[in-house]
């Protein structure tokens, strides 16, 4: 399994990028390029790093829109969030690693920030082509591996760092607009991800499209009640199924640096048998995890989760 580090955004955290750098090069046998899609504002401040880096691709700087954030790519329209760079940056950097690496069989890119340290060790011990291959026919050639997803919002799943096959990076950019008014926090990360599996699921065209703040409702509304909402129970159990099919969702504290939820400890859920979704989701916080975002511990597909699943299996 050969890997191909892609850093994009800006430097952010010096000595965080320094301490990834540094990392991945004691294990160059496995991490074998270490690609960096940045801005050419940037240029000045990696003058001392670039020898560090195997290649630096720099961008102009995008012009600002009248709302003071850059404007889409594509058609110009004012952007609701810095995504559009963010979209960019690793777009410029995929068709890069394309060029150099054809349709590979064995590449895998490691999409990363200068701000999030990845233990490359973790990976090389947890997350290895075995775990990546699809066990059923599915839209990617390989599984991608994420630290964390939300359990209650499909899609909402991490961004900062992903692992994804070669042969399926391209999947992972898009410039569409969903209205962030319906969706609101995640929207960006559910912009990327659940863009390969639209034009087969209809259901979830339909989710990101008519999404309304039933979310939250969710919460504290015991499941035989939520019958009356079939649409978001479909959504969900569809979600937990494309999860287990496409997704390696693996983290373990200190292997994943970057905010508060990645260092969570796993979490006892043996007393987890109400009929509610916000009992689960109060062990969550309890544990200092941000949001409903759920890591997990030693576990490729968690206890938890099937919990869940199963209930919500058992309601529709």
């Amino acid at each position: 399994m050969k890997i191909v580090v892609l850093f994009t955004g800006l430097l952010r955290k010096k000595n965080m990028f320094l301490r990834s750098l540094s990392a991945f090069r004691q294990h160059a046998d496995s991490f074998v390029k270490i690609l960096f899609s940045t801005w050419e504002s940037e240029r000045p401040k990696l003058k001392d790093l670039e020898s560090l880096i195997d290649e630096v691709v720099y961008s102009p700087v995008p012009p600002k829109n009248k709302y003071g954030k850059y404007g889409h790519y594509e058609s110009g329209a004012p952007c609701e969030t810095y995504i559009w760079n963010q979209m960019y940056n690793y777009e410029v950097g995929v068709k890069r690693i394309r060029e150099m690496c054809g349709e590979a069989k064995d590449i895998f890119v490691l999409k990363t920030r200068t701000d999030v340290y990845v233990d490359p060790q973790f990976i090389l011990d947890h997350v290895t082509s075995d775990t990546l291959t699809p066990v059923q026919e599915t839209v990617l050639s390989h599984k991608i591996w994420v630290p964390w997803v939300d359990i209650a919002k499909p899609f909402y799943m991490a961004d900062e760092c992903f692992l994804v096959h070669a042969n399926d990076m391209d999947r992972f950019y898009n410039y569409k607009h969903y209205g962030r008014q319906l969706i609101g926090q995640g929207i960006d990360h559910m912009r990327r991800f659940v863009d390969p599996f639209i034009s087969t699921e209809p259901v979830f065209r339909q989710y990101m499209t008519t999404h309304s703040t039933y979310v939250k409702k969710i919460l504290t509304t015991p499941l035989p009640v939520l019958e009356s909402n079939a649409h978001y129970l479909t959504v969900l159990k569809r979600y937990y199924e494309v999860l287990e099919a496409n997704v390696v969702v693996l983290s373990t504290p200190g292997k994943v640096q970057f905010r508060r939820w990645n260092c969570c400890e796993s979490i006892n859920i043996d007393t987890f048998g109400s009929d509610t979704f916000a009992d689960a989701f109060n062990l969550l916080a309890q544990h200092g995890v941000g949001n409903l975002k759920l890591c997990y511990k030693n576990s490729l597909i968690s206890e938890l989760l099937q919990k869940l699943v199963q209930k919500i299996k058992n309601h529709t």
